[in-house]
């Protein structure tokens, strides 16, 4: 089965898909050239000269509000990261054709969207960063206990066409708290925990194992957090 198909196919295959999603659905401004949803927008920004004229036009994108978190562990003296193996249906090949299978990705960080307080109208009224990050560990990695989060600032997915940026967090979990029951809905066949310098080989590699470590998103995450470790991870080297 090919990993997405358009909206008028998905509108023939299910007969009022749009409109069935409610909250979860798009919504176009015409006027605005903005097409928007609560996990997001896409609109059409004009790049402007020196002088302040307009030069060329671009679609741009942005998510809402959102967590990155590198979930990780130390025993034996090395340290272990949390990869997520996940399908990604929506990405192409790399040739611009669709994926079929879907293409499965090796993800050295947990992600996802703040969900919003029920009961509130407000735009900024999401669960805090804590709560975020703790369900996603959970979720996604597995990570029934947590010995500490730090914040590790901001990263942009792709700044000549991304907008917004998302939180970056360092996430040290408890090792003999590890379950392996992580959320199916998003396609995630497991979280592997391995040494940060398997990670990194395997990212130089590109494929292994029929998955792929070519994800930019949560690969940036990754280099912040080794960044933050180098010393440590450095030492594992000698």
């Amino acid at each position: 089965m090919i990993g997405w198909v358009t909206p008028q196919e998905a509108s023939r295959r299910t007969f009022n898909f749009f409109k069935d999603r409610g909250v979860n659905s798009w919504h176009l401004d015409r006027s605005n050239k903005r097409f928007f949803s609560r996990f997001g927008f896409a609109e059409v920004r004009v790049q402007t000269k020196a002088d302040g004229t307009p030069d060329f036009d671009r679609v741009v994108v942005g998510e809402a509000p959102n967590i990155n978190a590198v979930c990780w562990y130390r025993k034996g003296g090395i340290i272990y990261i949390a990869v997520v193996i996940q399908a990604r249906p929506l990405a192409d090949k790399p040739d611009g054709t669709p994926a079929d299978p879907p293409i499965i990705f090796a993800q050295p960080c947990v992600m996802g969207f703040k969900e919003k307080i029920l009961g509130t109208n407000l735009a900024a009224a999401f669960e805090s960063d804590d709560d975020a990050v703790r369900r996603e560990a959970l979720q996604e990695a597995g990570a029934r206990g947590i010995k500490n989060i730090t914040f590790l600032g901001y990263h942009n997915p792709n700044p000549t066409f991304c907008a917004t940026w998302s939180e970056v967090w360092d996430v040290e979990v408890d090792p003999k708290m590890i379950s392996d029951q992580l959320d199916a809905t998003e396609l995630i066949f497991r979280a592997e925990y391995i040494p940060a310098l398997l990670v990194l080989a395997r990212i130089g590699t590109d494929v292994h194992d029929g998955v792929s470590y070519r994800a930019a998103t949560p690969n940036d995450a990754f280099t912040i957090w080794l960044a933050r470790h180098m010393p440590e991870v450095l030492y594992q080297m000698s």
